[in-house]
This record gives structure tokens, sequence and C-alpha cells, in this order.
């Protein structure tokens, strides 16, 4: 590999390292420690001439970093972690959580909807296209998910004009904090699953040996 051609790739990759940071600082503002200092018992002084000005009015304030970063969205969800791991002990599989938070990018205010960058709801065609899935695949998943209490699927009485849409359980993924009274009919709190009693395993054995027989 000769000179040239050394320094252009070493060139084309400086370049891409100085874009990324450029863009990376767009997103993430550096954290500052203010500290003010009351005139009365503090001073300026130059280094250099060892000159001390006294201030009659105002305050010094000094400005330091804390080497931390502060991230800022211009659009997030909250996902409870806790709620993650027990809808993962109730069967969740990656496929599903994946669609879910697919569908959640632009979830509605107030109502949890999913909601389509159009902000018309989503459909079970919509979501197929944004998975890159066929329709009957990702009907399956939504059935998935219903089934485990993370999101419903009907009208809501507020806004009919919608038609049919799909809302996310707020006790997993939400937008926001304050939603409308009526989800609170709607979701339950995810809890995990607990294992049927003895009496249940028998009668789901008898009603299993109805149907083979």
């Amino acid at each position: 590999m000769n000179f040239k051609v050394q320094n252009m790739m070493r060139y084309e990759h400086i370049s891409s390292f100085c874009y990324f940071c450029k863009n990376f600082r767009k997103f993430m503002d550096t954290n500052f420690k203010q500290t003010d200092y009351n005139i009365g018992e503090w001073a300026l002084i130059n280094k250099e001439t060892s000159e001390i000005r006294e201030l009659k009015k105002g305050k010094i304030t000094a400005i330091t970093p804390t080497g931390q970063v502060r991230v800022n969205s211009k659009s997030y969800v909250f996902l409870d972690t806790e709620r993650l791991k027990i809808l993962r002990e109730n069967g969740m599989t990656d496929g599903e959580l994946g669609m879910l938070v697919l569908m959640s990018v632009n979830l509605s205010f107030v109502n949890n909807i999913c909601m389509q960058d159009d902000n018309s709801p989503h459909t079970s065609s919509s979501i197929s296209q944004k998975m890159g899935q066929t329709q009957q695949a990702v009907q399956r998943k939504l059935k998935r998910l219903i089934a485990l209490g993370v999101l419903v699927k009907g009208k809501l009485p507020m806004q009919k004009h919608l038609g049919i849409v799909y809302m996310v359980n707020p006790y997993f993924i939400r937008r926001g904090k304050n939603f409308n009274a009526h989800l609170s009919t709607v979701f339950n709190d995810i809890v995990k699953k607990q294992p049927p009693t003895i009496a249940e395993a028998h009668q789901k054995e008898l009603d299993g040996n109805k149907f083979s027989q």
C-alpha cells in the first residue's frame, strides 16, 4: 500500500470520526457545576500581576465541568424494566417484544395509541410493512401481545373517528405520565403468572382426555 493511499484512508477515518463527534454533540451536552461566592468574603486576583480586585456588588460565579454529559431526546417513551422482566418470565419472545417497541415509536399522549408517522392509527397491515413480515405472522404476534396483557385492540368511546386502534399497556410502555381515566378500566398491572393449582391442573387433564376421546 503506497503512502498516498494510506493517507487517504487515514483522512477518511478521521473525517468519519469527526462527523460522529459533531453529531454526538448534537444530543449530548456537557454538564457544568456552578458555584457562587459571596463578594464580602472573596475577591478576584490577577495571576500575572497579582492585582486584587474587590467587587462592590454582584457575585463571583465559578463554572466547572463535572465530567458528565447530559442526553436530550426530542421523542421518547418510557419502558418499565421490572415489568419487562415479568413479561419475559411469562413467555414474551424477542420477536413479540421487538414488534411492540416498533409499534410504540409514535405513541399518542393521553391514550397510548400506536400511531403511524402520518398520525393515523397502526393497523396489522401497516405493522407488517414496518416489520417486513407477512400480515399473518404479525397477527399471530398481536394476538400473543393481547394475551400477555400488554396490548388492547378496540375503539375508544371518545375517539370513535379513529376506528379500531391498538393501545399499549401504560404499566409497561408509555408516553407521558397522565392518561385518560378510561385506560384504568382497560388495563391491569402486569404480574407474574402463577402456576395452576392442583385442582386446575386436574381439570385441564380431564378436559384434555375428553378432547382426545
